[in-house]
């Protein structure tokens, strides 16, 4: 089962920055090794962790946050084997990252656009890991604002 993701949804947090790695064998292939709402503390990090030569792959762009929500929609009324549970992203447009209870994860953001599926890697905040996030790739735990992931998010 794949987790259908709305085009309209829309981040969080529009001011986060990550700080991304572009593969150099496939431009469409980013990774995030860092999050943070200072451009300093992730250009810090470029100078401080990275080498000389692999410094030209890394650049710091507006990163996407996401809470996760779940809920049942059919009636409890219908047969067991007649209810379906749907996943959904909600949209808690600008709303202030102190306001976030959640723990945050690195997550592979995977959606239909225009007829291809795309996969981002962005933050994820829930309080319940359920199956079909855990298949799709989720941090094993918690990252950390300003804080340097040298293998990215998604191995913390």
């Amino acid at each position: 089962m794949s987790i259908e993701i709305p085009e309209k949804t829309e981040p969080l947090c529009e001011d986060l920055l990550g700080l991304y790695f572009t593969s150099p064998d496939e431009a469409c292939d980013k990774y995030v090794h860092a999050f943070s709402f200072s451009k300093d503390v992730l250009e810090k990090m470029i100078a401080n962790n990275i080498g000389e030569e692999e410094k030209k792959y890394y650049s710091v762009e507006p990163i996407k946050l996401y809470l996760f929500i779940e809920w049942d929609i059919d009636n409890y009324s219908f047969p067991e084997s007649m209810r379906n549970k749907r996943y959904s992203f909600a949209n808690l447009d600008k709303m202030p990252y102190s306001h976030i209870g959640y723990p945050i994860y690195g997550y592979n953001f995977m959606c239909m656009r225009k007829c291809d599926i795309v996969c981002d890697q962005v933050l994820l905040t829930t309080n319940k890991i359920v199956e079909q996030i855990e298949k799709n790739g989720i941090s094993s735990n918690p990252i950390q604002i300003d804080t340097f992931y040298e293998e990215g998010i998604l191995n913390a």
